[in-house]
């Protein structure tokens, strides 16, 4: 009975809604009746405010109030159910039926209420939307009454303006009739959603009971098997306990049997344990025994290694404070070899050796010597500690100074010079080939070529890591000058002209103090942690020292270059503190001037070079003759070497000899003077110690 009275309901709402939009389509009407008037009137712009606006908005007034009205008459009658009560007598058994059935009842039109209510919700929306485009239709409204006052006042333009105001109103016609459409649509869709809410109700209330039967069923079927399931559960939980039980039991046995055991083992370990102990003491008193032995050797063996050192020592002694080596050059390994001196008579060997002589000491020379009866070939005999032949390598020189390199190791000074003429192969004995030769070597080659001071450095260092095992720590220093027209050069220092043969306005001084040290002041002392770092300094040395092209030599040596290692060794374990200095030393090539036709510069520097080679001489002639006066001071080179020569240090020197036949009687010169060398005792050396 309340399904009807909600669809009058409806049917009022709709009727309400179509008397607030009826008005809508009458608007534009007044407004084009009212602009065709002001065309045909042909009259100035007059303000006025037209009639037809109010109306439209009393109209629309009174529509938003007829919707409000039925939207309340709606709520109300939906809200509001009549109840009928039956005047016949009814028990208490169909009372109660009665109660239940008006109740269901109830709550389904409460439900099919509750949708009715979502629907007028979204009629209320399309209402308010209509009532929007109301407000938007008023606003055009209002633009095109200002449209209209502008057109009276431009007369000129009034038919262009009347042919847009005519679109215009032809447009909102087209709005207005779409409008009316999309309402009518709207009211079909209305009448369809009502049927299908009815129908979707009644759908839904067949499911509902459908669903209470099902669950029901579900519940008792869920309810059986449940306790199917918990019988099953608990035959299992059963069984599974008297299982783990058994289980557990055999465990327990198992692990019983495992303690009986583990306790005979520990009393086993305890028994061996105490037995290793017992070895472990006994190894205790074995391994203090055997530490007393070591200290024992060590002590031993530090007094053995002071013993070698004076053997050593004796024996360095024996063979002669001067010793002098002498080596000959290969043929052909200069290029001044190709060139022929002229009067050189090549049919002639000037060098020759005895295959008699095993210890290889001694060396014969053949010089021409030219006198009032002419020109005649004269031989010579001369004997050194040892002759190196031609085919003698860096190697075999180096095995026979490595005895002086240990003993400026040991605490010694240690000297050892190169002397000979220009081009004898000096400066290839004590550094090895220059640096464009080695650019063409292989490795291999490279390092059997290497001279005595790159050999002599590397000897120190392998010898000082054997030494370290034995407590022994060493620093070492090294210095590079050379002595160039009686002129001190540090050859590590670069020159700013980058010019070797430009004069050094440093101040170099030579001192001697009584404990035998030299020293000079400002010369650079560069400190050496491995072999390589001499390697780089010899590099640095070779490209400042002076050298220049003459006659006997494309690229001879133009001062003397003295190479020098201070080596301070101290023992941790005797306190025990050595200082050492290892001298090599280069001297520049002696040559006749008439053989250098040296002028200008090489010609000072030849002069320089042979007074200092000849003060050299008379050093050592005043030291063979025991002389009381020495003549150090007569040039730079003796008064450095002073502390090398006077007794104080053990030196070798080498004679380079080339075996060219136009250099024999230079050759002949220089082998007199190592022998007066050789023949010069100085005195024992001393060891600085502390």
């Amino acid at each position: 009975m309340q399904q009807p009275q909600a669809q009058t309901t409806k049917d009022r709402l709709n009727s309400s809604t179509t008397s607030f939009v009826t008005p809508k389509y009458t608007k534009p009407g007044r407004l084009n009746n009212s602009i065709q008037g002001t065309t045909k009137s042909n009259t100035s712009v007059v303000k006025s405010t037209p009639k037809p606006l109010a109306n439209r908005t009393n109209t629309s007034r009174l529509n938003n109030s007829a919707l409000n009205t039925s939207t309340s008459k709606l709520n109300t009658s939906s809200v509001s159910k009549p109840t009928t009560r039956s005047n016949t007598p009814i028990t208490r058994g169909g009372l109660k039926n009665k109660a239940n059935e008006e109740k269901k009842k109830q709550e389904e039109a409460q439900e099919a209420q509750d949708r009715l209510n979502e629907q007028l919700d979204s009629l209320n929306k399309l209402n308010e939307e209509l009532r929007l485009n109301n407000t938007q239709a008023e606003a055009e409204r209002v633009e095109a009454n200002k449209q209209h006052n502008t057109l009276r006042g431009q007369y000129s333009e009034s038919q262009r303006i009347q042919q847009q105001q005519e679109l215009e109103l032809s447009s909102m016609k087209r709005t207005l009739k779409n409008s009316e459409e999309q309402i009518f649509e709207l009211k079909s869709t209305n009448k369809h959603l009502e049927h299908k809410i009815s129908m979707d109700a009644s759908h839904h209330k067949m499911a509902i009971e459908a669903l209470n039967v099902e669950h029901e069923s579900n519940v008792r079927s869920i309810k059986q098997a449940h306790q199917v399931n918990l019988e099953e559960e608990r035959d299992i939980a059963h069984k599974l306990l008297q299982s783990t039980r058994e289980e557990l039991q055999r465990d327990l046995n198992r692990t019983r049997g495992e303690l009986e055991r583990t306790k005979i083992d520990l009393n086993f370990s305890v028994d061996l344990a105490e037995a290793r102990l017992q070895t472990i003491e006994q190894h205790s008193k074995t391994i203090e025994k055997l530490m007393a032995d070591i200290k024992d050797l060590e002590t031993k063996r530090n007094m053995d290694e002071e013993s070698r050192r004076k053997l050593h020592n004796a024996l360095q002694e024996l063979k002669g404070n001067i010793r002098v080596y002498c080596r000959v050059r290969p043929l052909g390994s200069n290029p001044s070899d190709l060139i022929t001196s002229e009067g050189e008579e090549p049919d002639f060997k000037a060098v020759s050796f005895n295959d008699a002589d095993v210890d290889q000491k001694t060396i014969d020379i053949a010089s021409q010597i030219t006198n009032n009866q002419g020109t005649e070939l004269k031989k010579f005999q001369f004997q050194f500690d040892k002759v190196f032949r031609p085919e003698a390598q860096q190697k075999d020189v180096f095995v026979e100074i490595s005895q002086l390199v240990q003993s400026a190791l040991d605490g010694y000074k240690v000297c050892i010079f190169a002397y000979g003429q220009t081009g004898s192969g000096k400066t290839f004995t004590m550094e090895g080939p220059p640096k464009k030769s080695i650019k063409n070597m292989s490795k291999e080659e490279e390092m059997d070529q290497r001279g005595m001071i790159p050999r002599s450095v590397e000897q120190i260092f392998e010898c000082a890591n054997t030494k370290s095992e034995r407590g022994w720590k060493y620093t070492v220093e090294a210095s590079f000058l050379e002595i160039y027209n009686e002129s001190i050069r540090d050859l590590l220092v670069k020159n700013a002209s980058n010019n070797p043969l430009e004069a050094d306005n440093t101040k170099y001084e030579i001192k001697h103090d009584n404990q035998g040290n030299t020293n000079v002041s400002n010369l650079t002392y560069v400190p050496v942690k491995k072999p390589e770092d001499v390697h780089d300094l010899l590099s640095i040395a070779s490209k400042n020292r002076a050298a220049a092209a003459t006659s006997c030599n494309e690229r001879s040596s133009r001062s003397h270059a003295v190479f020098a290692l201070r080596i301070v060794g101290h023992n941790e374990m005797t306190e025990q503190t050595t200082y050492g200095v290892l001298n090599l030393i280069d001297l520049a090539g002696s040559e006749r001037l008439n053989n250098s036709k040296s002028t200008g510069a090489r010609l000072k520097e030849t002069q320089h070079i042979n007074s200092s080679l000849s003060c050299l001489g008379d050093v050592i002639s005043a030291l063979a003759s025991k002389s009381k006066h020495v003549p150090y001071r007569n040039s730079k080179l003796t008064y450095l070497l002073q502390n090398c020569l006077g007794g104080e240090a053990k030196t070798l020197m080498f004679v380079n000899v080339s075996p060219k036949s136009s250099h024999s009687n230079e050759t002949v010169c220089s082998l007199r003077f190592a022998s007066k060398v050789n023949s010069c005792d100085v005195g024992t050396a001393t060891r600085k110690i502390k």
